[in-house]
């Protein structure tokens, strides 16, 4: 899929993705595959033009090539072309319409257009498509759910349910914990809500400690004092 496709090699850094992309094209540049490669890895450089010109190369080479849609799409909305990332989604969906991470994207996109609602549809048929539908459910779907209160009236007990499997299963998984206080919050029930920030708190300051460049558990420790006020 081609979320995977985006995971450095074991043992690699981006330079090193870079490298052996242009060596890629150095030995076939007619295929498109060595272009995608350098294309996302300048994506994730934050090279932005250059991760464009790359792919526009790849599509040049493969104009069927719903990853490298994928990836100018993602491209496109990083750098706040909303437009144009759902024009190149829709040329990713058209040639490739049950990979999940094309419909997942699709669905966050009108997330981002305050349109959830009418993208909970891609939701749906990216979870007939996922191998993990609890993990699916407990991700991206309890993240749609949050921002629109009629997905939450309808989908709160199945959200809540996958979100406390993966916590059965996880206890440390801080996300999990997370969300499904979240969704406490929003369905009225704040004793529950509170008790369950102050268990995500408590396992994001220990991650911290031994982590202190983690972002992400920053950015959700940041959220979750916010919800304690």
């Amino acid at each position: 899929m081609a979320y995977e496709a985006e995971r450095p090699i074991e043992g690699t850094t981006l330079e090193d993705a870079k490298k052996l992309s242009a060596d890629a094209i150095a030995n076939s540049p007619s295929s498109a595959s060595g272009y995608l490669a350098r294309g996302m890895a300048f994506d994730q450089l934050k090279q932005y033009r250059m991760a464009f010109q790359q792919l526009e190369n790849a599509l040049q080479r493969s104009p069927n090539n719903a990853e490298a849609y994928l990836a100018k799409a993602k491209v496109h909305l990083k750098v706040g072309q909303h437009e144009e990332g759902m024009n190149a989604l829709t040329s990713a969906f058209r040639l490739s319409p049950r990979d999940p991470a094309v419909l997942t994207l699709i669905a966050q996109t009108y997330q981002l257009a305050r349109s959830t609602k009418e993208g909970f549809a891609y939701h749906q048929m990216a979870l007939q498509c996922v191998g993990d539908t609890t993990t699916y459910v407990a991700g991206p779907m309890a993240d749609a759910i949050l921002t629109d209160a009629s997905l939450t009236l309808t989908q709160s007990d199945r959200v809540a349910t996958a979100l406390q499997r993966v916590m059965d299963a996880h206890p440390d998984d801080y996300r999990a914990i997370y969300r499904l206080a979240r969704l406490y919050q929003v369905s009225g029930k704040a004793i529950e809500a509170i008790n369950l920030l102050g268990t995500a708190e408590g396992l994001i300051k220990t991650l911290l400690i031994a982590q202190p460049q983690d972002a992400e558990a920053a950015a959700t420790l940041a959220l979750i004092l916010t919800r304690q006020g």
